[in-house]
């Protein structure tokens, strides 16, 4: 976890965030967001897998059950993923993981995958502060729909 990214404040949000990167793009583009002086409050944790398309349906259920009220997911772009499908594969988990809290009735959690580069720190960094700062979570650039 960039350490860098932790303290001081980048927005103010009072939901709980956890944030699934992958160890390639993802993780160098948040590292980027770090010597650029962005950082991340402290209600937002972060967790590095070695791809996205590690995450899985019951980590993203067990995430909201455990009191995340958002979860996102980074990966790399479409194309790009250094395990061929990888990024593919985790939108798919987080649009089924997303219409079943949507068919329960739940409007307060929220999952939302998004996809980066390495050389995309302040884009990254629009992203991340849209979905914070969203009510909710689902609009802009990357939503999972």
């Amino acid at each position: 976890m960039p350490e860098s990214l932790l303290g001081e404040e980048l927005v103010v949000s009072k939901e709980n965030i956890l944030i699934f990167y992958c160890a390639e793009g993802a993780k160098k583009a948040l590292q980027r967001m770090g010597m650029l002086d962005f950082t991340l409050n402290e209600n937002v944790k972060l967790f590095e897998l070695p791809c996205s398309g590690r995450v899985n349906e019951v980590l993203l259920l067990s995430s909201l059950e455990a009191g995340y009220d958002k979860v996102l997911i980074i990966g790399c772009h479409k194309d790009n993923c250094r395990y061929i499908s990888g990024n593919l594969r985790a939108e798919k988990k987080a649009n089924r993981v997303r219409t079943l809290i949507q068919d329960a009735g739940i409007k307060s959690k929220i999952v939302k995958m998004i996809f980066t580069a390495p050389d995309e720190a302040n884009k990254l960094k629009g992203k991340i502060d849209n979905f914070i700062n969203n009510n909710n979570g689902q609009k802009g650039e990357g939503h999972v729909s």
